[in-house]
């Protein structure tokens, strides 16, 4: 493992653990052998030693964190300007409005927060209502994600967090 930017992960900006190329090169690619899944294990031990469970939880404004309303208003640039006291209006209407329509500020804070550096195709839109029940080859019922407009590669933190 490495972590960027040399220093211990979650400390200071932009603090984030990541995989060496070695423990992740199966997962870049469908022609090499896949990690076998007690590597897999066993790469996700020392991960949580790392990049412990409960960092999850924890969140602390960074001291030179920009102002969220500018981040909102710059987010506001290309759309279109009859659209944006539509989009405005959804979000002042409840909390749950607000956060939907600040992906933004979101993405800002979280940035600076520790992470494994797994980037697995993450849903992006990660919330209660897009969850669904499906039947698994075995007939087994299991829950999963039922929405993937907003899907892309990413730290799966970030959905955990949002």
């Amino acid at each position: 493992m490495a972590t960027v930017n040399s220093a211990a992960p979650g400390q200071g900006p932009n603090r984030h653990t990541v995989l060496a190329d070695i423990d992740s090169a199966a997962y870049h690619s469908l022609r090499q052998r896949p990690v076998t899944r007690a590597e897999r294990y066993a790469l996700g031990k020392s991960l949580r030693k790392r990049v412990p469970r409960r960092t999850l939880a924890e969140w602390t404004p960074q001291p030179d964190r920009p102002d969220p309303v500018q981040l909102i208003e710059e987010n506001h640039r290309g759309r279109l300007e009859r659209l944006i006291p539509v989009r405005v209006g959804r979000m002042i209407a409840s909390p749950y409005g607000f956060l939907r329509g600040t992906a933004v500020v979101m993405a800002d804070d979280v940035a600076h927060l520790p992470a494994t550096g797994i980037t697995p195709v993450v849903c992006g839109d990660s919330h209660l209502g897009n969850f669904g029940f499906y039947a698994s080859p075995e007939r087994d019922l299991v829950i999963d994600l039922n929405d993937f407009d907003e899907a892309h590669p990413g730290g799966w933190e970030w959905d955990l967090r949002r």
